[in-house]
């Protein structure tokens, strides 16, 4: 008896359809619009303020926000009065996507309530920077709930639009403007 050699029809159509599947899931996320992109970190930058908000209230320690150009990171208040950097999800450092960039952080009555404090020394001291890193500005959460109020722009080029996060008294509010 002969043995034929090759993949039976039932076998190439599995094969075919896992492959439309794994295609499915993963070439949309490669190929997201620079605007979609500006979109998402915005709405995560949202998210995330919001969560530091409520952390803040719930745990009594303020917190601050630290925008640079091309990410942001949260630090926390210690009881010796010094700021130091979260290492964990969802208040570690977030780089944007390579096509998003803060363009500026305008804030408005920071000092009103903004505790005495002094900078941590990096934990990281022996890993120096290349260059040091520009501070856009900075968005304060106290345990009361006070909040700085700032206008965050985030943009990319290729879409021509920036989004303004306004971190404040009402709330954290996401505006597109084109």
């Amino acid at each position: 008896m002969l043995k034929e050699k090759g993949f039976s029809l039932l076998e190439m159509m599995l094969v075919l359809a896992l492959l439309a599947l794994v295609s499915g899931i993963v070439l949309p996320n490669l190929f997201l619009s620079d605007e979609q992109q500006l979109h998402d970190e915005a709405r995560r930058l949202q998210q995330v303020l919001r969560t530091a908000n409520r952390e803040t209230r719930m745990s009594a320690i303020p917190m601050r926000w630290t925008a640079y150009e091309k990410s942001y990171a949260f630090e926390q208040l210690s009881p010796e009065g010094r700021w130091f950097p979260f290492q964990e999800a969802p208040f570690a450092e977030h780089v944007f996507h390579e096509s998003v960039h803060m363009v500026e952080v305008q804030t408005q009555g920071e000092s009103a309530f903004m505790p005495e404090t002094k900078e941590a020394e990096s934990e990281l001291s022996d890993q120096k920077e290349e260059e040091p890193r520009v501070i856009l500005g900075r968005v304060m959460m106290m345990p009361d709930g006070a909040m700085t109020i700032a206008d965050v722009q985030l943009m990319t080029e290729a879409a021509e639009q920036w989004l303004e996060v306004r971190p404040g008294m009402s709330g954290i509010v996401l505006r597109v403007n084109e």
